[in-house]
């Protein structure tokens, strides 16, 4: 019998007062195994590192990628694999669970400050955000984006 091999990761779903979501627009060019897009849509997080806490792990990826911490955690908002694989180094997964909390800036006017992996962000509406993450998230996700 073949086990699968999953990564874990976390993702903040960084909502807003207009009930917009923040994506990040990432750059996939320095990517390992290349892509045939160049970019594609995301929101802030990435993979839990072993002797790390998932919500550590969210706040630190958070920071990284749009530059603070300083975000409320509100709740679990979805849990699945995602559709694209990510390979670490030599080693070859199946997959990428991902567990997605719903957030919120502290500051309603934080500035936003990318790191190197993505290009651009936005406020994006939950019927457009729909359309720009079915890339990585499987429909289960995006439709659930409606009950925000």
């Amino acid at each position: 019998m073949n086990e699968q091999k999953f990564q874990l990761g976390v993702k903040a779903l960084i909502t807003n007062s207009k009930k917009e979501v923040l994506l990040l627009r990432v750059d996939t060019s320095r990517f390992k195994d290349k892509n045939s897009n160049l970019y594609y849509w995301d929101i802030p997080g990435g993979r839990i590192q072993q002797g790390h806490t998932i919500e550590g792990t969210l706040l630190r990826e958070v920071e990284e990628e749009i530059g603070t911490s300083a975000i409320n955690v509100e709740s679990h908002f979805d849990s699945f694999i995602s559709n694209i694989k990510i390979p670490l180094g030599n080693r070859k997964f199946d997959g990428l669970i991902l567990f997605v909390f719903i957030c919120r800036l502290k500051n309603a006017k934080q500035k936003i400050a990318l790191n190197e992996e993505s290009t651009e962000y936005r406020w994006t509406p939950i019927k457009e955000a729909k359309q720009l993450l079915t890339h990585k998230y499987p429909k289960s996700f995006i439709d659930k984006l409606d009950s925000l």
